[in-house]
């Protein structure tokens, strides 16, 4: 797995993969609704950076109940793009757009996957991906939110982000996770309709 990583994190033109690092999201959301301050956030179109630096700490594989679960560390990992934010912190709404950094620092990750086998064309057995879980717990996460047009508005957003950090991660979290999931789980199914089952897991 960990030369897996190393290989696929510039793209893989013989097995049709994208790159992995950066690694493009779509859309991450963000809902905080309690507390002093009450947040909703999206990001879209955003890249991942750091991903090719993952060191793989311990893998388990059950092959006859089609589990690999995964346990993974990396230095750092940062999402950069647009976001869109609606709500309010204390009494002061903030409404508006400009582009986001997060910085997500020592993250611990945990990646559950789950599927079966099935005969393909060759004759050859294939390992058909059905579910992917992914976690992550960040030691530390840094924010920062850039518009110049409303300077005041994003240095306030900044501070108490930054000064709540735990909380607005947790409430990211969830949606961080399933991104990461969806996206795993379309490379994995991309290289296993291509390597036969033996050829990936065999002695």
């Amino acid at each position: 797995m960990q030369r897996a990583i190393a290989d696929l994190s510039g793209g893989n033109a013989q097995l049709g993969t994208r790159p992995l690092d950066p690694l493009k999201v779509q859309s991450v959301h963000l809902s905080q609704g309690e507390g002093p301050f009450v947040l909703e956030m999206t990001f879209h179109d955003a890249e991942v950076d750091g991903l090719r630096g993952t060191v793989v700490q311990d893998v388990r594989a059950d092959l006859a109940r089609g589990e690999i679960v995964a346990d993974l560390r990396t230095d750092s990992l940062q999402l950069r793009g647009p976001y869109d934010v609606r709500g309010r912190i204390i009494l002061i709404p903030v409404n508006g757009n400009g582009m986001g950094i997060v910085r997500m620092d020592n993250p611990s990750m945990k990646m559950t996957m789950r599927g079966h086998q099935v005969v393909g064309d060759d004759q050859r057995n294939r390992f058909v991906v059905d579910s992917v879980d992914f976690d992550m717990v960040p030691e530390k996460t840094h924010f920062k939110f850039i518009n110049e047009a409303k300077a005041t508005q994003v240095e306030i957003l900044t501070r108490v982000v930054n000064d709540n950090d735990k909380a607005i991660m947790e409430a990211l979290r969830p949606s961080i996770s399933a991104t990461f999931a969806e996206e795993i789980k379309g490379y994995a199914e991309t290289i296993f309709k291509q390597v036969a089952f033996d050829d990936m897991f065999g002695p």
